[in-house]
């Protein structure tokens, strides 16, 4: 089985200008986003839970169970985790209009990690990920 716990260095990303527009982000922080190297960082994995930290801030997921937190944006979200193996997947939401959401699969490999998300607009992005 493909370690999941790590820490992993953005190193491509695949139409995500598009994929971050569909929800209105201002192209200054789509620029800071695409050209930061900030580590995700994936811990305490269990068969129930995992915590992933971008930026210093941790948030621990209960697979199958909702939780609100903010993202680095300052966006209210909630979110509900899945794990099927060396895949995770996420529905996230704002908390104030469930209508604007994104679907999010995390793909760990020997390597690294590959993020692909479909926002509520159909538009997908995709960012690449090494193993540090």
């Amino acid at each position: 089985m493909v370690q999941i716990e790590g820490t992993y260095e953005p190193v491509s990303e695949e139409n995500y200008t598009e994929y971050l527009k569909a929800f209105n982000v201002p192209d200054e922080l789509i620029s800071k986003i695409l050209k930061s190297k900030t580590p995700v960082v994936i811990s305490d994995v269990t068969d129930t839970s995992i915590t992933i930290a971008i930026k210093d801030k941790g948030t621990t997921f209960t697979f199958g169970e909702e939780k609100a937190y903010s993202l680095p944006t300052e966006h209210k979200v909630k979110s509900t985790l899945k794990r099927d193996g060396n895949i995770i997947t996420f529905h996230t939401s704002l908390q104030d209009n469930e209508a604007v959401f994104e679907d999010k699969v995390y793909e760990f490999t020997d390597d690294g990690l590959v993020s692909t998300g479909t926002n509520y607009k159909g538009v997908k992005g995709v960012f690449k990920y090494k193993r540090l």
